[in-house]
């Protein structure tokens, strides 16, 4: 790029030229988070019309569900214009939000909200990772535990973060940004294992709204992105 060259526009032509790789090469799978989007809408519809709006208006859970709605677009643009390290981070982020508001909903459910928040405050640094995980009523508790500690790997500097731009020689793409696809299909299948959880924890705590989300669009969307872990809840409890 020239000195007198415009970086606004430099940034754009090459997020344009990877949003571009990125759907010629992976097809509907670069869509991926959009049918996360849509299993959302059946998930936050259900959960809300369960529980009373005062119950909602004081719901950690449903305070993050709603925040969902923003991370999923966002995570989505990311994946398309090859920005998959803070994809992976975003993760990480929205993994430890939603455990720990599901610890909040389980343990001080006629709280309200603001009172919840203060117990953070002082309770803040019990409530992160595996500590966390294992103060929960879960199953899964090791999958959700590796699940952490991969993405993890991405939320610091770590071999692990560093390998594609050290080892496999592919420093060019850190800097200036490019398409690639081992790291695309990196942030889908955490993208669905992430999501999985998300959706789990969420059902877990309102399991009313189980019986209404058994309809053959949500079950094939399920299986399509890969969710256990939310599937076999609603399959068994409904």
């Amino acid at each position: 790029m020239k000195k007198d060259g415009d970086p606004i526009k430099f940034l754009k032509d090459i997020f344009a030229e990877i949003e571009k790789e990125t759907k010629e090469k992976t097809g509907d799978n670069a869509f991926l988070w959009a049918m996360h989007y849509n299993t959302w809408i059946d998930v936050i519809k259900n959960a809300t019309n369960s529980i009373s709006d005062k119950e909602s208006g004081n719901s950690m859970l449903i305070l993050r569900l709603l925040e969902l709605q923003k991370t999923l677009l966002w995570i989505q643009l990311c994946a398309l214009y090859g920005a998959y390290r803070p994809l992976i981070r975003e993760l990480r982020f929205t993994l430890d939000s939603f455990l720990q508001s599901y610890y909040f909903e389980k343990n001080f459910p006629n709280d309200k909200i603001e009172t919840k928040h203060e117990i953070l405050l002082t309770e803040e640094k019990n409530l992160y990772g595996s500590n966390l995980i294992d103060k929960l009523d879960i199953n899964y508790k090791t999958e959700i535990k590796e699940l952490y500690h991969h993405l993890s790997k991405y939320q610091h500097s770590s071999y692990e973060e560093l390998k594609p731009s050290i080892v496999d020689g592919k420093a060019d793409e850190r800097i200036i940004g490019g398409f690639d696809i081992e790291l695309f299909d990196k942030c889908k299948e955490l993208t669905n294992r992430v999501m999985d959880v998300v959706f789990y924890l969420v059902l877990n705590k309102y399991r009313l709204a189980i019986p209404k989300l058994k309809d053959d669009m949500t079950i094939y969307w399920l299986k399509e992105l890969n969710s256990p872990l939310t599937l076999k809840l609603i399959l068994d409890n409904s």
